[in-house]
């Protein structure tokens, strides 16, 4: 093969039967590749699959203080992986960027807490809950 990724073991070469293993090498990008090698004169093309995006995010609490402020999550992930950023409270607004592929930032304003009394919500980034405390 003169693909790096692709390797042989077993013989390599003779006449009648014979047993060849082929190894992959773990494929670490989380895009699919394509190889190939000929075995017996006959190409053979292998498709490999991605990595899969595996997400952290810090912080994962965050204690905002009562007044209007302005929060962010980081988000570190591998190259082409994409996140979002969602919540359904409605005293936390999602700013730009909400949203990206690879590592970033999600950026979100809370509103001053006007009820009197503490309160908590939570915003989902790549999958994870941030529980956001805010002070009265």
């Amino acid at each position: 093969s003169t693909t790096a990724w692709i390797t042989f073991g077993g013989a390599s070469s003779g006449s009648g039967s014979a047993t060849v293993t082929v190894s992959l090498a773990a494929n670490t990008d989380t895009q699919a590749r394509i190889g190939t090698f000929t075995i017996v004169g006959q190409t053979v093309t292998v498709t490999q699959a991605g990595a899969a995006c595996v997400y952290a995010v810090a912080p994962t609490t965050i204690t905002a203080p009562a007044t209007q402020s302005t929060q962010f999550v980081d988000v570190t992930t591998a190259a082409g992986c994409a996140w979002v950023a969602s919540t359904t409270d409605a005293w936390i607004t999602l700013t730009a960027p909400a949203s990206g592929t690879g590592s970033g930032r999600a950026n979100f304003a809370i509103a001053a807490n006007t009820t009197g009394s503490p309160r908590q919500g939570q915003v989902s980034v790549a999958g994870q809950t941030v529980t956001i405390s805010q002070q009265q």
